[in-house]
């Protein structure tokens, strides 16, 4: 059987349901109640997670909260996921990584868990595909040029009926089916952005979609490596300079592109406690030589220093350690199995554009 959670706040009082379903967001997002009720009412939460290793599938029904990120609470939560949303029932309204959001039943979302966000959330039901962008390289390059998009009435109705179709098979499925269920999800997603992408039958489209795989995918491969230039990487996807820089013009330009990625794999190196080596030493290892101007960068890039992004606050040491991923994190949230409550392992309190 493929290794499934459930969180529930039903098995608790209903007027401390929703500080137990905001203890355990608050690594991801604080929550709050709308104004008009009290954080005395029930707050009914019924959510299952399925692990397909490199995929977290979540699904479940949620009372409607008011949501919000800050880039204080993605420095301290340090998970670098993508998101994939399609939301059954409800609705959501507000601000995603600075721009307005508008979703309704049947509206399909990509997003980031390193987006701030400010959401006003009806009472939901919702399907989600996390998962961590090192661990699906190739699926987070297609999925990187639409990150915080929603997506056309079309694209979210063939999205919705795949996702609702692998929600119901995943529990009589087996945990030697998971890859197999991972490369299918990975394959029908990428291919469904790139149709969103094209607005066009030009088939140029596609062999322009499968160029930028191959040069994310040479860019993933040599982070560290002092050989990674423009000319390296338009060798590895067969396309001169001048047609590498257009597949990266929506991303600011191919040398922005590896500089924020480079940047975005230092943040997971200095942010992580296992990590024994200096700032200085792993800004060194991916590229940046001169500490000034990694420092600048890096607080250009993320809202905060290096040395922010290493002091974490001593509310967020966990024991016995801190979770590293998403997945982690669901294992560690209080879990009904076989019908009694698990204890938990830790103290953890507990402009967006339109994709045709």
């Amino acid at each position: 059987m493929i290794p499934h959670r459930r969180f529930t706040t039903r098995v608790v009082a209903g007027k401390d349901q929703f500080r137990q379903w905001q203890n355990a967001m608050a690594p991801l997002m604080e929550l709050h109640w709308p104004a008009a009720r009290s954080p005395s009412d029930t707050c009914v939460v019924d959510a299952g997670t399925f692990d397909l290793g490199p995929l977290l599938i979540v699904a479940g029904r949620f009372d409607g909260v008011f949501a919000r990120r800050s880039k204080d609470t993605i420095r301290q939560g340090c998970f670098d996921h993508l998101l994939l949303v399609f939301l059954r029932q409800g609705s959501i309204i507000g601000k995603l990584a600075g721009e307005s959001i508008r979703m309704s039943a049947g509206t399909g979302l990509i997003g980031s868990l390193a987006s701030p966000l400010e959401l006003s959330i009806d009472s939901t039901e919702v399907i989600s595909i996390v998962f961590e962008r090192d661990a699906c390289p190739e699926l987070a390059a297609t999925i990187d040029r639409f990150t915080n998009t929603v997506l056309s009435d079309r694209m979210s109705s063939f999205i919705g009926a795949f996702l609702s179709s692998i929600v119901l098979q995943l529990p009589n499925l087996s945990a030697a089916d998971a890859p197999t269920i991972v490369n299918s999800i990975a394959a029908f997603i990428d291919a469904c952005l790139a149709q969103s992408a094209a607005r066009t039958t030009d088939p140029r489209v596609t062999i322009w979609a499968t160029q930028f795989k191959l040069a994310c995918k040479c860019i993933n491969e040599h982070l560290s490596s002092l050989t990674l230039t423009p000319a390296l990487v338009a060798r590895a996807a067969g396309v001169s300079l001048r047609q590498l820089y257009y597949l990266f013009e929506c991303q600011g330009g191919v040398v922005k592109y590896i500089r924020r990625r480079r940047l975005q794999a230092c943040h997971a190196a200095i942010a992580d406690p296992h990590e024994p080596r200096r700032i200085q030493t792993i800004a060194y290892s991916y590229g940046f030589s001169d500490p000034a101007q990694f420092s600048k960068a890096f607080r250009a890039e993320f809202g905060y220093s290096p040395r922010d992004a290493r002091a974490t606050p001593a509310r967020w040491r966990l024991p016995p350690e801190r979770p590293r991923t998403i997945i982690e994190w669901f294992a560690r949230a209080p879990l009904i199995v076989g019908g009694r409550l698990r204890a938990r392992t830790s103290k953890m309190h507990g402009a967006t554009r339109n994709a045709d």
